[in-house]
């Protein structure tokens, strides 16, 4: 009787046995089966990636075509842009008959005259045909110097033609005619399959979804060579490789297909690669398929030997299970009696331990759990604020950029503290203006700059922003109610877009600095659903403080740095003086933008005594005051210049007059042209750079004394170096060669690499060379500022200059005359006689002519053998002489010269004075 009870228990155990095993082989068939999903997903994906790398590679190698062809036009344009070869059939046919040749998809390649004419071409024929209609010949006309065609009608042949167009020009910089290269596309897409799988297709898209050629299709009709609204042709086409999985291409048969769409680069054309879907499928799934069926009779048979064990060791566990599960139940039952096996015994002792141990702690630990509980929550929640906060405060100091701080504010929020949060300021006449936005999802920024700018914020309204600002007290609306948005909204439109925004929960915490509010920043749940407490307000009024700080520091260092720009170029030369002979260039590149600005400067002088300063400066501090000691240095040396003193003297007695506490670096420099000699001290700056005629390139390392400010008393050393004509003097600053954590000494020797070699007659052009070689087209973090001086010959048969009509141009005129007649191996007393008559022209000129207006006088000289003519005109209205004793210059002028002549105009006044050199003076 007592063993009837026990057989249905046993029974009732075996059966759930029996379900558990069931459903434990289904989930490992099913895992099974996900896993071979997944296995198939993998493999289709590398098929896939496969397919995209050999879409690029298709792309690259038309590129590279592309590319190849451009290169190859541009040397025969070069070739042919030689005046002394004839543009016709006889003279250049074999040219271009040979660069025909060596492309194998180039059509035809043809040289028009500037009418669009075809005079040569490189098979002979089409000799004479006019391509003006076509739209290259117009690109090349408008000034582009080489225009590509996309897809055309050959004239001859009405196929799909791409073209490429050239212009050749003269030695002077004209255009002489013009290059074009014709090919059809067809041969490069037939070049480009030939490596292809047999199944692949190729397909080549022109910039405006025009198809040039496919292989899906050879003799595609016009009508159907339009894909531009095809959607991923659409994607390529705006730069962006686009994979196709399971679908056809409108040019292409319904059968599923695989492969990418993947941009030419370098002409905006598109590559198609596609391979048919279904092959790809079953080469991929058959494998698969077995190593599943495999993989689930394994698991079944496991589970079968699984299920016989488990059944008869659980049997001796059953009512020790029924026990467990009321001590589980939090109940504390007696711990029957069990027989079998020696551990089923050992089992029901250790139960009934437990169960007096668990009584006797469960309710000591259920207070201390729920306290621990408690503070554990307490300290996660503090511990998370602090690290945001933390987080926060490093993101908000790393820029002093405005518009960065502001970008950077909206986005600490998002998504950890808010779906979108916006930053408000107050602008001008106190209206609110959004300067920032961050949203979880990137369309709807766009919806809320329109909202904003459409329906802009009240200064006056009770709610909202306005009255954040107004009051200076944040605003929280844990739930967002569309009663409320109806009360904001101005309109119907207004509510609508409201109601787009999602918005759910709300705070509105003001940026307040000083005690002043100037704007606010919104944290808004919107897509996510959830709502605010105090506690988040809270966090946002920190949030807040943090950001009002950083956001008023990027205001104040905006302001001062610009200041200091401003009053930093103000104090640089706007006007370089001009010299006969010579040509002066200069460059100012500011820091990058979150640097400050520096003191770097640079002058340049025209000395009364003839000769040419060039001044170069780097004061060591930052900001307005840097700028400051750099105006007070630059007007120093200026005045001390414009003395006669000596180099070495100049800096001396600036250092004396001078008590600044930044530490200055100082080279000035004077050059006397009719010596060729250069004289300079050098105060710690960097050494100045001679380029010679033969392009090679030196530093003049000698002569270096310590910087301005560094010391007391400083004696400066004066060095002395003859360079050659054509030579040029380069001056800059260590902003221009310095690489953090790289030795000066390597900064130089780049400079000198990059000086090497280039023309030192275009001092122009060398300044642009060394800015893009050594600062890569990137912001340096210091100023850079350079002036080049380059100085040849005058020309020994012409003279001409224009000066500014006052006195101070007298010292100029006189040396450049004596310059010129030295040059010319005239005497002495010829050069004083000749200077003197000109002098007395060019002065007659300021006072008649101009007086207190200002004017340019022009005086050209031509030396012919011995006969000199000297012609000085004016633009002004002449005056009659005022005064008693006035009006000798003109018989001066006649008893040094040979010939004098004044020939009034309506435009001004010309004086022209003639002699012969080696005479007697006539007086």
């Amino acid at each position: 009787m007592s063993s009837r009870p026990e057989s249905p228990r046993l029974w009732r155990l075996g059966t759930s046995l029996t379900v558990s095993l069931v459903l434990l082989l289904v989930l490992l068939i099913f895992l099974t089966f996900v896993t071979y999903r997944t296995i198939l997903s993998e493999r289709r994906e590398a098929e896939m990636d496969n397919a995209v790398s050999i879409a690029r590679t298709l792309a690259a190698e038309v590129d590279r075509v592309v590319n190849d062809l451009e290169t190859t036009t541009l040397a025969l344009a070069l070739f042919l842009g030689n005046e002394g070869i004839p543009l016709d059939q006889a003279s250049v046919g074999t040219y271009l008959e040979q660069v025909l040749d060596s492309y194998g998809f180039i059509r035809a390649l043809f040289v028009t005259d500037l009418q669009a004419r075809v005079i040569a071409s490189g098979t002979g024929e089409g000799v004479g045909t006019d391509l003006s209609s076509r739209p290259y010949i117009g690109a090349l006309r408008a000034g582009a110097r080489s225009a590509w065609s996309d897809s055309l009608s050959g004239i001859q042949t009405g196929q799909v033609t791409v073209a490429f167009g050239r212009v050749i020009q003269r030695s002077d910089g004209r255009p002489r005619a013009y290059l074009i290269a014709a090919f059809y596309p067809v041969r490069l897409v037939t070049r480009l399959q030939t490596t292809m799988p047999a199944d692949a297709r190729t397909t080549l898209i022109d910039r405006n979804g025009i198809i040039m050629h496919t292989t899906f299709a050879p003799a595609l009709p016009p009508d159907r060579r339009d894909v531009s609204s095809f959607e991923p042709v659409k994607q390529a086409l705006s730069g962006r490789p686009v994979r196709l999985i399971g679908q056809g291409l409108p040019f292409s048969s319904n059968d599923p297909r695989f492969g990418a769409l993947v941009p030419v680069t370098s002409r905006g054309w598109v590559v198609s690669f596609t391979r048919p879907l279904a092959p790809l499928e079953a080469r991929i799934r058959r494998p698969v398929v077995e190593q599943a069926v495999l993989l689930t009779l394994a698991v079944i048979l496991v589970g079968l030997v699984f299920g016989l064990i488990a059944r008869r060791l659980t049997q001796p566990l059953v009512s020790l299970a029924d026990t467990a599960a009321e001590i589980a139940r939090g109940e504390r039952p007696e711990i029957p009696e069990v027989r079998g096996v020696v551990e089923t015994s050992q089992l029901a002792a250790g139960m009934r331990a437990m169960a007096r141990a668990v009584a006797e702690r469960e309710d000591r630990l259920r207070g201390t759990v729920e306290r621990e509980r408690s503070a554990r929550e307490d300290a996660e929640r503090a511990h998370t604020r602090m690290s945001f906060l933390t987080e926060a405060s490093g993101v908000l100091v790393g820029s002093l950029d405005y518009e960065e701080t502001l970008r950077n504010v909206a986005r600490l929020a998002v998504p950890r503290y808010a779906d979108w949060c916006s930053v408000d300021l107050v602008g001008k006449e106190g209206k609110i203006e959004r300067l920032a936005v961050t949203h979880v999802d990137p369309a709807k920024v766009q919806l809320a700059y329109e909202i904003e700018r459409r329906y802009p914020a009240d200064p006056n309204a009770r709610s909202g922003i306005a009255e954040v600002v107004r009051t200076g007290q944040a605003a929280l609306a844990r739930v967002v109610t569309d009663e409320m948005l109806q009360a904001a909204a101005k309109g119907p439109e207004h509510l609508q877009l409201l109601r787009q925004l999602g918005i759910v929960s709300a705070i509105i915490a003001p940026l307040m600095v000083r005690g002043q509010t100037f704007g606010a920043i919104s944290f808004v749940w919107a897509e996510s659903g959830r709502t605010y407490s105090e506690e988040d307000q809270r966090l946002a009024l920190e949030l807040a403080r943090l950001a009002a700080t950083a956001i008023d520091n990027a205001r104040l260092y905006r302001r001062e740095r610009s200041i200091a720009e401003t009053l930093q170029r103000s104090l640089l030369r706007k006007h370089l003086p001009e010299f006969p002979g010579m040509a002066i260039a200069s460059r100012y590149l500011p820091a990058r933008q979150e640097a400050e600005v520096g003191g770097d400067w640079y002058d340049a002088l025209a000395l009364p005594d003839g000769q040419v300063g060039l001044v170069m400066g780097d004061v060591a501090g930052r900001g307005i005051q840097a700028a400051a000691v750099m105006g007070e240095l630059q007007n120093a040396v200026r005045a001390y210049a414009m003395e006669g003193h000596a180099p070495a003297v100049i800096l001396e007695r600036v250092t004396r007059l001078l008590d600044i506490r930044e530490m200055a670096t100082v080279l000035y420099l004077a050059f006397d042209p009719p010596t060729w000699t250069v004289r300079y001290a050098n105060a710690g700056h960097l050494p100045p750079l001679v380029i010679s005629p033969d392009g090679k390139a030196a530093l003049l390392l000698e002569g270096g004394s310590p910087p301005i400010g560094g010391a007391g008393e400083v004696s400066f050393k004066e060095e002395r170096v003859a360079i050659a004509p054509g030579s040029t003097i380069v001056l800059y600053t260590d902003g221009l060669i310095e690489v953090r954590g790289e030795a000066l000494d390597e900064g130089l020797e780049r400079l000198v690499r990059a000086a090497s070699g280039h023309p030192p007659d275009q001092p122009e052009a060398l300044l642009d060379h060394l800015v893009s070689t050594l600062l890569g087209g990137e912001a340096s973090a210091d100023d850079v500022a350079l002036l080049a001086l380059y100085a040849t010959l005058l020309d020994p048969a012409h003279l001409r200059l224009r000066l500014a009509a006052v006195p101070a141009s007298m010292p100029l005129l006189r040396h450049t005359i004596r310059r010129w007649l030295d040059q010319a191996q005239a005497s002495s007393a010829e050069i004083f006689e000749i200077t003197v008559a000109t002098s007395e022209a060019f002065s007659n000129a300021i006072e008649h002519a101009y007086a207190a207006v200002d004017g340019q006088i022009e005086v050209e000289g031509e030396l012919t053998r011995e006969d000199l003519t000297l012609t000085v005109r004016d633009w002004g209205r002449w005056r009659q002489p005022r005064g008693t004793n006035r009006g000798r210059g003109l018989g001066l002028m006649r008893g040094l010269m040979d010939n004098v002549k004044v020939t009034p105009e309506s435009t001004g006044t010309i004086v022209q004075m003639s002699r012969r050199l080696h005479r007697e003076v006539r007086m």
